[in-house]
C-alpha cells in the first residue's frame, strides 16, 4: 500500500502547471523559495485549488494576503500542520482558548548543544540525508542549516 501511495504523488518539475490540472484538488508548495511559493499560491488559487504550503519564507512575507486571496476564491490556503508556524500557531490558539493574553510568539525550535558545532557542510547528517541526494534534489544545506540553528 505504502508503494501505491507514493507512486500516485505527483512530482511535477513545474509549479505552475499542476494548478491547471483537473485531476488536482490540493496542493502543497515546499520549494522554500519565497518568490516560487507566492507564485504557485496564486496560480493555485486563481485556478480554485486549495494550497498547503511548507514554504514559511513565502508566508512569512504574505501569508495574510494569500489568505485573503484564498477566502475570496473560496479555496484553503493553509499552512502544513508540523511546520513550525503551525506549530507556533496552534501554541497561540491554544493559550487564548486557555484564556492568557498573547505578547508575542516566534520561530519554535531546538536550541541543542550538538546544533552549535555543525555548519551547513554537515546538516545532512542531522536530518539522515545523503549530501549527493540532496544536491540532486536541489536542498540548500544553508537554509536546512538555518532550521536548526534557528536563523
Amino acid at each position: 500500500m505504502h508503494d501505491a501511495r507514493i507512486a500516485a504523488i505527483s512530482y511535477e518539475p513545474n509549479g505552475v502547471a499542476p494548478a491547471s490540472r483537473n485531476d488536482i484538488d490540493v496542493l502543497v508548495e515546499a520549494t522554500g523559495n519565497p518568490r516560487a511559493g507566492i507564485m504557485h499560491a496564486e496560480v493555485a488559487i486563481v485556478a480554485g485549488k486549495h494550497i498547503i504550503t511548507v514554504n514559511v519564507e513565502a508566508d512569512a512575507l504574505i501569508g495574510l494576503l494569500l489568505t485573503k486571496k484564498a477566502d475570496a476564491a473560496g479555496v484553503c490556503y493553509s499552512m502544513a500542520y508540523g511546520d513550525q508556524p503551525a506549530l507556533a500557531s496552534e501554541m497561540v490558539n491554544w493559550a487564548s482558548a486557555a484564556g492568557f493574553d498573547i505578547t508575542a510568539a516566534g520561530k519554535s525550535t531546538k536550541y541543542l548543544p550538538i546544533y552549535h558545532d555543525i555548519t551547513p557542510d554537515e546538516v545532512w547528517i542531522q536530518y539522515g540525508l545523503k549530501k549527493g541526494e540532496t544536491h540532486k534534489a536541489g536542498m540548500s544545506p544553508q537554509l536546512f542549516y538555518s532550521f536548526l540553528d534557528g536563523t
